[in-house]
């Protein structure tokens, strides 16, 4: 008689399980920052054959424990469902989970005049609570990226209420949660949200959210309620015990700062830094104006010895310093007026280097750092008496075309590029990886990585590269890197809508 399926023992049968399920395939955290303008790899279609081949027969699905389910919840009255028909076995099998329920499809519309406070409060309180409950019986639910809630009644009721009427939660309804993604298109839920559900995730590791200088949702505070709730937890909310406890365990960070004033990325390091001591990837995105296009969070200026006053303290061949202004860049490079300008009495740089210095776990950093460096050096001729300023400034821009279109990643970029990143190495130690990233316009588009990524060049817009170093260990230390290829990214996927809907008009 032939083998079939059947004559496989039940370890073999779940191991071709295993295979079968594409969970595996997904990282955790499989969300990625701001900037990135990915697809959610939370889809349904990845358990799909894993549960067709469990549902072959009851061998199988004795064999094959349910596990790692993808669920999005898009509508409230699926909430309702999973609540009143959904079995516990189903309910302890989901891992990943995106809550995307947009208002119309929320739940029912209530009575909405002034006379109506209490209802409105209650209604929003009884959505919370149901919402709370839903969550806490998937104690499995290792991912949750949240796009739409109802909490949002922002702009609706006359009392507008919202996230921050309720009450903070009482116990961990998020146990086994790990990462954790705030994806909010309304400004105020993007940054009320997060209060009401990091602290009750017990186990948070991975964290996207956009950052806020209001004292109740910002970080700092959330790191103390989290705090508090661990200590009620494990009992000593009363006797003043707790200076052993863990503090906020996050390992990733991604966080945008949206304020037209954002901070330099030394003060966003140092506002978040004692806050996640065991921080080891960080991202950090700029996005100060409306347009939803990232700004670069850190404009780094760069040029040799030859062009410098002095030599730089870390005896590399190049001194850095962060620009200020737009004035200082011509064309993606320096503009003649900042590199000739002195920068020895500049500290941005080192302000940078110190407050990293603080991270001691810090692995990956990622803050959309953009590197200028002078143009190539060519020769011009020198200007006699009889010589017209029309004649030299045309000679002069040739010059400088030339240059340009000599101009490849090879060149002073990279060189700058992996000094700028042996200074981060040597002040924090345990980086392991960063990135560089370089704005193209259309008309600009200099120094692309080969043939084959030329003819990728999109001719309708402005692009990003980036390009990615390592530290690579050496036997006393580690060397900067800069990977050989380089990344290329439309401005239009970068852009986030993340806390875009009712953000608040900044000052001029």
């Amino acid at each position: 008689m032939t083998p079939g399926l059947l004559n496989f023992s039940n370890e073999i049968i779940s191991h071709i399980g295993d295979f079968l399920h594409q969970d595996h395939d997904i990282p955790i955290p499989s969300f990625h920052p701001h900037w990135a303008g990915f697809k959610h790899d939370i889809v349904s279609h990845v358990q799909k054959d894993f549960l067709s081949f469990r549902s072959t027969c009851t061998r199988t699905r004795n064999a094959i424990q349910l596990r790692d389910l993808h669920v999005t919840i898009s509508k409230w009255s699926d909430v309702l469902r999973w609540n009143m028909e959904c079995s516990k076995q189903v309910r302890q099998a989901v891992k990943r989970m995106i809550i995307d329920i947009p208002k119309n499809v929320g739940p029912e519309i209530y009575a909405n005049d002034h006379e109506h406070r209490l209802q409105e409060k209650y209604h929003i309180g009884g959505i919370w609570s149901t919402m709370t409950h839903f969550l806490f019986e998937f104690i499995a639910l290792e991912e949750l990226v949240i796009v739409n809630i109802p909490l949002c009644n922002h702009g609706e009721g006359p009392h507008n209420l919202g996230p921050d009427s309720l009450n903070l939660p009482s116990y961990d309804f998020l146990p086994a949660l790990k990462p954790l993604a705030f994806e909010c298109k309304c400004y105020k839920c993007s940054i009320e949200l997060p209060r009401l559900f990091i602290p009750a995730a017990s186990n948070i590791r991975h964290l996207k959210l956009v950052h806020t200088y209001q004292e109740q949702f910002s970080l700092p505070t959330m790191a103390e309620e989290w705090m508090a709730l661990r200590k009620k937890s494990e009992g000593l909310e009363d006797n003043g015990i707790g200076g052993n406890l863990p503090s906020l365990p996050m390992e990733t960070l991604m966080v945008e700062f949206l304020d037209r004033s954002c901070p330099r990325v030394s003060t966003a390091i140092e506002i978040l830094q004692p806050h996640c001591p065991n921080l080891n990837s960080l991202y950090i995105s700029m996005y100060p104006e409306n347009d939803d296009a990232p700004y670069s969070g850190m404009c780094l200026g760069a040029k040799t010895l030859d062009h410098a006053a002095s030599r730089s303290d870390s005896g590399s061949d190049w001194i850095y310093t962060i620009l200020e202004n737009d004035d200082a860049t011509a064309e993606d490079h320096l503009s003649e007026l900042e590199m000739n300008r002195d920068w020895t009495t500049d500290t941005f740089w080192q302000d940078f280097l110190i407050s990293l210095s603080g991270m001691k776990k810090l692995k990956t950093l990622e803050c959309l750092t953009c590197v200028h460096v002078p143009l190539v050096d060519g020769k011009m001729f020198v200007p006699e008496s009889n010589t017209r300023g029309s004649t030299y400034e045309y000679q002069l821009n040739r010059l400088k075309e030339r240059s340009m279109s000599n101009y490849t990643p090879n060149g002073q970029l990279r060189m700058a590029m992996t000094g700028a990143a042996q200074a981060m190495i040597d002040h924090c130690p345990s980086l392991e990886k960063g990135y560089f990233w370089q704005w193209l316009e259309q008309d600009n588009r200099h120094g692309s990585p080969g043939p084959e990524a030329e003819n990728n060049w999109r001719d309708d817009e402005p692009n990003w590269k980036r390009w990615t170093w390592s530290a690579s260990p050496t036997l006393s230390s580690k060397k900067a890197v800069i990977e050989p290829w380089v990344e290329e990214f439309s401005v239009e996927w970068t852009y986030s809508t993340d806390g875009e809907e009712g953000r608040p008009e900044d000052d001029d």
